[in-house]
């Protein structure tokens, strides 16, 4: 890697949907920034630089999300999401990858590998992230967000339960059969079209 790019992100699409998620469970919840950073192969220092680099150039990309929750004493960066294509080494196996889609700049870009998620232990914690990483493979329609995979697992704001604290077998097994569902749905749609 020679160079790294870094913009800043508005909340919108799956950030957005996490930031209201977070409201509801905490009503002190505060968005502070995320920001994407994609890291690529040449050295470059300025825009026309980026005008130049295609998808063959990057390496990967990681978006990092800062959220602050004052009541628990909570202010941490996370990675929200991060997908880097699998480099040359015997024991590096990277089963069905994935091409994804990015902006970078003003320029789309696409990237094959598998997505990579981190718990915020406030609405995810290791299954929320695994089921988005698993799902993401699989879904054609795009991508999975954490209050639909809560709502699947019958974790709700209703429910008394807090995501951030992780499912139980019976929440997966549930969510499993959501998302059997919704993976059928975006089945049928994938034909169709």
């Amino acid at each position: 890697m020679q160079t790294i790019t870094l913009e800043k992100l508005p909340a919108h699409g799956l950030i957005l949907e996490e930031n209201n998620e977070l409201k509801e469970y905490f009503p002190d919840y505060e968005f502070k920034e995320a920001i994407r950073l994609c890291f690529w192969k040449p050295r470059f220092q300025n825009q026309d630089g980026l005008q130049k680099v295609t998808s063959r150039n990057l390496i990967g990309y990681a978006i990092l999300k800062h959220d602050v929750v004052s009541s628990k004493k909570f202010d941490r960066w996370h990675i929200f999401e991060a997908v880097f294509k699998k480099y040359p080494h015997p024991h590096n196996y990277v089963a069905r990858p994935k091409t994804f889609q990015l902006a970078c700049g003003n320029r789309r870009f696409s990237i094959k590998g598998i997505l990579y998620c981190q718990q915020n232990s406030l609405n995810k914690a290791c299954a929320q992230v695994a089921i988005r990483s698993l799902l993401a493979n699989h879904l054609s329609h795009g991508d999975i967000s954490y209050k639909k995979i809560n709502e699947l697992a019958g974790v709700t704001p209703d429910s008394g339960r807090e995501p951030g604290k992780g499912l139980a077998v019976i929440d997966i097994r549930k969510e499993e059969k959501g998302t059997g569902a919704l993976y059928s749905t975006l089945h049928k749609e994938d034909v169709s079209a």
